[in-house]
């Protein structure tokens, strides 16, 4: 088999990325925060650690595929062999955990910030249906829960009683 016959799963490049929604999400904001990213790039080095974990995650996914018995099958013989980079990988595990703690804090703050009163309405910013929308869940009761149990406000009575359905 040569590679014009490859399985068109094959010829796909791999996705491990963003979809079409995160990526109009992604260039809005960094449009409309484009002035603040070089300061927060000079403070936090780390805000380009996702390219970075990318960066691994591609080279490794190459690597494996390369290394498959099937590769030399499809594709032909291939006389270079890619160092495994093992160091690579464990430094990518540590600044994913990194990356995940300071998601999971930033994830509370943004639901405290969503279910703030603003100064305009004072309702909050977004509704429980809008926090669903957002984050991926099928209900406001859904979202409710999650704001109980990120926010860990055990005396969250007053959640979703403001007149905001």
């Amino acid at each position: 088999m040569t590679s014009k016959q490859m399985p068109e799963e094959l010829q796909q490049p791999l996705s491990y990325g963003t979809d079409q929604d995160q990526a109009g999400a992604l260039a809005r904001l960094t449009e409309r925060y484009a002035a603040v990213l070089p300061e927060i790039r000079k403070r936090e080095p780390q805000t380009a650690s996702s390219e970075l974990l990318s960066a691994v995650l591609g080279y490794q996914v190459t690597r494996m595929l390369r290394e498959h018995r099937w590769w030399s099958k499809v594709m032909g013989p291939s006389t270079e062999v890619l160092d495994d980079r093992r160091e690579d990988v464990a430094a990518a595990f540590a600044l994913l955990e990194d990356a995940l703690s300071e998601l999971v804090a930033m994830r509370q703050f943004f639901l405290v910030v969503a279910r703030h009163p603003t100064a305009s309405t004072a309702k909050p910013l977004l509704t429980f249906e809008e926090v669903a929308a957002a984050v991926g869940l099928d209900s406001a009761q859904a979202a409710k829960s999650l704001y109980r149990h990120v926010v860990d406000n055990p005396s969250a009575a007053s959640a979703g009683t403001d007149g905001t359905p």
